[in-house]
């Protein structure tokens, strides 16, 4: 069963800017240009990362951004969208040795994303969680909800078995077709109070547990999928069709197929 949540990990670059604007500015078309994160990165450059060219996106205007610094108290902070005029693409994570499946309608494997920081979706699964949290109470840590992993996509069954999302390579939601792409290492925005935004007395938390028996080569702990819908082409072969299809809370999850590589090393970790 499908659960649909709008606060996000894929908004977490949310469009928020704290880059310095002219406050006589206002048009609401006026280009911004913002350097975005290395996908998968904290904001720290390592030797080998990919470094993503400066972002051009469009200004949302004085009123916006004035809306936002009050409710924020963050001075000069702007809000920024991709808009019809820029685009963006999903960015490989170096870390995770994950390739871009093969896009359905392009020769070139440009697949869209707005603001994310990797991919247009993030699927967890509830039964994922539940096995995290019983890790936290065996070493006598406290739970944590889902949102402090922020998908969009949450994912439960009484036939789903824990990190069995890690297996899967294609799936459809409902009438809708996903590639389920790379996994998501999680960064230290996990162990923020989505309550009172406080990070101190979480104790690193879930971050150590998840080092204990979710870490990769790499230093990636990973929880959750990214996904790309697997979209088709119209008519021309030029791009999606007009009529974007649609999940649903409740929708039915079918596996279309599953990456063998993963399922070994998931089956190695976790089947008994």
């Amino acid at each position: 069963l499908l659960k649909l949540n709008d606060n996000d990990e894929n908004k977490k670059n949310g469009g928020v800017a704290g880059k310095k604007h002219d406050p006589n500015a206002t048009s609401k078309d006026d280009i911004v240009v913002i350097p975005c994160m290395t996908a998968g990165s904290n904001g720290e450059e390592e030797d080998g990362d990919e470094k993503e060219e400066p972002q051009l996106l469009r200004d949302c205007g004085d009123n916006a951004a004035g809306w936002l610094q009050r409710a924020t108290n963050i001075t000069n902070c702007r809000l920024v969208n991709i808009g019809e005029t820029f685009e963006r693409f999903v960015k490989i994570n170096p870390h995770q040795g994950e390739e871009l499946p093969s896009n359905n309608y392009s020769n070139n494997c440009n697949f869209p994303v707005s603001l994310a920081d990797e991919a247009p979706y993030l699927l967890t699964s509830q039964t994922s969680l539940e096995d995290l949290n019983r890790r936290l109470l065996l070493r006598g840590k406290s739970p944590v909800e889902m949102r402090r992993f922020r998908p969009n996509i949450v994912v439960s069954g009484r036939e789903l078995r824990p990190w069995e999302e890690d297996t899967w390579k294609r799936i459809r939601i409902g009438n809708v077709e996903f590639h389920v792409w790379q996994r998501c290492g999680r960064c230290v925005m996990t162990a923020i109070d989505r309550d009172s935004l406080e990070r101190n007395g979480c104790g690193g938390e879930p971050l150590a547990t998840l080092s204990t028996f979710r870490e990769r080569e790499g230093g990636q702990r990973n929880f959750g999928m990214h996904l790309i819908p697997a979209m088709k082409g119209d008519d021309d072969g030029n791009g999606p069709g007009n009529s974007l299809p649609e999940v649903f809370v409740g929708d039915k999850i079918e596996v279309l197929e599953y990456d063998e590589n993963r399922r070994a090393e998931w089956s190695m970790s976790f089947s008994q």
